[in-house]
């Protein structure tokens, strides 16, 4: 008896180890109730790019090409512009700098976030150039998953404010390797992205290793019972 439950626990074990638990990606369209379920928080706001207006379409924007934090920043088509209020038409709010990529309803097109730590969670303030529109947002993994959500948001008038679409994957193991923001096609309805935000967040499922130990141990205090019985019916 022992020994058939030794067996079958070190089998579950090893498929538990084979097979990591996966967690749950959450998905956030408010700003504050991301910050509040995150630690470690770092925000690049594109401001040191200043006002003017920009291209960085060639080459993207880094650590060495204009940041202050340790992000790529791409768009696709080799568009990829920065600018503020002041610069573009009176949209969007006077504080700040922002970025403005291409339009595209392919979800690797337009915006590409890419990060070169292990973050499990990410999110921007987004909006659509001059426009009442929807912004989307694809997520990809170390592990290879990916996904996507999407956000409706109305910049079609001067001083609008942007929403915002962030995650958090709670997979074992797992980090955020990027985020890809884009936005319908149509004239006039690009992308715009800013303040990208990122952090860790508690991985709620164990580890397979965690669950291996929690099945020794179960295995032990079994055995232990097993045994008690047994030799009380020596007795």
């Amino acid at each position: 008896m022992i020994k058939q439950l030794a067996t079958a626990t070190l089998g579950l074990a090893a498929i538990l180890a084979a097979n990591p638990a996966r967690g749950d990606y959450q998905v956030f369209t408010n700003r504050a109730s991301f910050e509040a379920a995150i630690t470690g928080e770092q925000t690049e706001t594109f401001n040191e790019l200043g006002p003017t207006l920009q291209s960085y379409g060639s080459t993207g924007l880094s650590m060495s090409n204009g940041l202050n934090q340790p992000l790529t920043v791409t768009g696709s088509s080799g568009f990829l512009l920065s600018g503020s209020a002041s610069s573009l038409a009176n949209y969007y709010p006077a504080n700040g700098t922002y970025l403005l990529g291409p339009y595209s309803t392919n979800p690797t097109d337009g915006i590409n976030v890419a990060f070169s730590g292990k973050y499990t969670a990410a999110g921007a303030d987004v909006g659509v150039f001059t426009s009442r529109s929807v912004v989307s947002f694809l997520v990809t993994t170390t592990n290879g998953s990916s996904f996507t959500s999407s956000l409706a948001v109305d910049t079609s008038q001067p001083g609008s404010s942007l929403g915002f679409l962030g995650v958090i994957d709670t997979t074992p193991g797992d980090s955020i390797t990027s985020l890809t923001f884009s936005a319908p096609v149509m004239s006039n309805k690009n992308v715009m992205i800013d303040n990208v935000s990122y952090g860790f967040a508690p991985q709620s499922v164990p580890e397979p290793a965690s669950m291996v130990s929690l099945i020794a141990g179960s295995l032990v205090i079994a055995t232990m019972a097993i045994r008690r019985k047994f030799r009380r019916k020596m007795a």
